[in-house]
């Protein structure tokens, strides 16, 4: 299990983070209100796609889906991430990892850090098509993870595409050092903006699951 100060805390119900009491933004929220993230494309559908098929794969890595409860569509994501297990040897470090940035007080979840060729990264696992979020957002799970855990660096940031109409997913590898800058951009004016009157709980959508390291 991960160790948090006792003044961080997570409600994944209502998906809400605190810190020192007060409610601060999570990473989609910061993403959204920056522009990062164009909203009108979200659809309960999608979300509850998105959110059955995250339970699916985490399930999974945790040894503990029944696999026939699955419809489908959930199944064919699912053995779609199960070939780049096999194929990439990724080895899962920890598995939906909640944590957030003292500096920005900003709360997340990282959907996989792990290994991949010898080297410690984080993969966003995305039911989507390929959008310009997933490169700021893995930039702040690389900083947020570093500021608890210093000398232990993060290599590489990846997003993992799933889509069963293709072969394969697309493993995309997000280099662009400038991310980082354009996270704390958004998050120094979205925090700014929140000073008077406090944040709201993020309503934003999957992006959010419990701890399970």
């Amino acid at each position: 299990m991960s160790t948090k100060p006792s003044s961080f805390s997570y409600d994944p119900e209502k998906h809400i983070y605190r810190l020192d009491g007060q409610v601060i933004p999570s990473c989609t929220q910061i993403l959204s209100e920056g522009g990062l993230v164009d909203t009108q494309w979200f659809t309960e559908e999608s979300r509850d796609l998105g959110t059955r098929v995250h339970l699916a794969t985490q399930f999974h890595d945790e040894g503990d889906l029944d696999e026939s409860s699955l419809s489908p569509l959930v199944a064919a994501y699912l053995d779609q991430y199960k070939l780049f297990l096999k194929e990439s040897g990724f080895k899962t470090m920890a598995i939906e990892y909640v944590t957030y940035s003292p500096t920005l007080k900003v709360g997340t979840v990282i959907d996989r850090l792990g290994w991949l060729t010898s080297c410690r990264v984080v993969i966003d696992i995305k039911t989507g098509q390929k959008n310009r979020a997933t490169g700021p957002q893995t930039a702040f799970h690389k900083f947020a993870w570093e500021e608890h855990n210093p000398g232990k660096r993060i290599f590489q940031r990846y997003g993992l595409y799933l889509d069963p109409d293709k072969s394969r997913a697309n493993l995309v590898e997000y280099k662009d050092e400038n991310d980082i800058q354009y996270f704390r951009a958004a998050a120094d004016d979205y925090n700014r903006r929140g000073t008077a009157g406090g944040h709201e709980p993020d309503t934003t959508g999957r992006d959010h699951y419990y701890c399970n390291t």
